[in-house]
């Protein structure tokens, strides 16, 4: 049964949940970048979005894009060392 396994499916949807959240948030900052300042809710929608790419970049094995977000939201961790799992 484990030989009949194909993650090609998961990795199609992975790509395109991931490209749907990149894409808005490319245009919320578009959009706002002429106002020149974000709201609240805009930076609470930036940390959902790189929460649920990092969440689901670790559940497909992609330890490198997971540890980009990891550290991306959190700057004070600028070291893997410092990451304490």
């Amino acid at each position: 049964m484990a030989e009949d396994f194909s993650a090609d499916g998961m990795l199609d949807m992975y790509l395109y949940e991931n490209g749907q959240l990149l894409e808005q948030l490319e245009a919320t900052t578009l959009e706002k970048k002429d106002a020149d300042s974000f709201d609240e809710a805009d930076i609470n929608e930036f940390f959902r979005v790189m929460h649920t790419i990092k969440g689901s970049s670790g559940i497909m094995m992609f330890d490198d894009i997971m540890m980009c977000f990891i550290l991306s939201g959190n700057p004070s961790r600028t070291t893997f060392r410092t990451w304490s799992w």
